[in-house]
This record gives structure tokens, sequence and C-alpha cells, in this order.
């Protein structure tokens, strides 16, 4: 699932919240500069608690990393999902 609407990024979050906990898709979603100033990161492991979500940055090279400093898309991935062993796969 591919989420870009220009900062309104976890209000499309919350108002799948339901879709997203029955289905365990792997999420992709800006987080850049824009939408920082939005939201944090703290407000999506409120919809998303860590002990079941994951969340990643994707780097240029298509990898993944958890260096949340300096990001511009974010991957969420619910742990017991079948795309979670594919993320840590990635992790660099």
């Amino acid at each position: 699932m591919l989420i870009d609407v220009e900062g309104s990024e976890l209000e499309v979050l919350k108002g799948g919240r339901e879709f997203i906990l029955r289905n365990n898709p792997l999420i992709i979603f800006e987080y850049n500069e824009v939408t920082k100033s939005v939201f944090k990161l703290e407000q999506v492991y409120e919809l998303f608690p860590k002990n079941q979500w994951a969340l990643f940055r994707l780097r240029k090279d298509g990898l993944l990393d958890q260096n949340f400093s300096y990001t511009w898309n974010l991957v969420l991935c619910n742990k017991n999902s079948v795309f979670y062993k594919i993320c840590l796969e990635m992790l660099k």
C-alpha cells in the first residue's frame, strides 16, 4: 500500500487502521520535511505499536535501515506478516 498525500499520511493511517490491522499490508508512506511538520513518528506508533509493527527507512538504493534522522519514505510492516522477513533481509 502506497500513501502519498502531501502531509495527510497520518490521517490516512487513522482512517484505514481497521483495514490495516485486519489485512497487514506492507505500507510505504512519505515522511520528509513537509510531513515531519504535520506529524511525528510517535503518533504512528500510537496507532501501530512497536511490539507488533516495525518502521524502516526506505533508502535511495532500495534497501532499508532504521536511521530516521534523514527520511523521505518509510515502510511500515506488521511483525507477523509475510513481509517482515523480507524487510529484515533488506535491512542494512
